[in-house]
């Protein structure tokens, strides 16, 4: 399935801000919700050896990944970072320092639940 990026269309979801920052058994978990509140959590583990400095998180129903939801923040090697998302089924693209391109198709998050794209 091939995704196009495209930044003039905003995704249906959008990011809240909302930050609130805590260290869990050596990562550190960053909590950003969707508008509309969700009832599950989305993210990525960064096990690479270079920061993240993109991420793009769709429904796999959706042909657009959408906007760069980290915003201007990174990912550095050996951190997570999670987002609230309605239960469903997602995409997810991570972008790192050298321009590689990695993608986790088809996670599903249920209510109360967390499903993580591990890089």
């Amino acid at each position: 399935m091939c995704r196009y990026q495209l930044l003039a269309v905003p995704l249906a979801l959008t990011l809240a801000a909302c930050d609130d920052s805590s260290d869990v058994g050596g990562t550190s978990t960053y909590g950003y919700g969707y508008s509309g509140g969700g009832s599950g959590f989305i993210g990525v583990t960064n096990y690479s050896s270079y920061d993240i400095y993109e991420v793009y998180i769709t429904a796999c129903t959706d042909a657009y990944w959408g906007y760069d939801l980290l915003g201007g923040d990174i990912i550095p090697p050996g951190y997570e970072y999670t987002w609230s998302a309605g239960a469903g089924c997602y995409d997810v693209l991570a972008i790192d320092a050298v321009g590689s391109e990695w993608t986790c198709y088809a996670l599903y998050v249920d209510a109360g639940g967390t499903s993580m794209c591990t890089i």
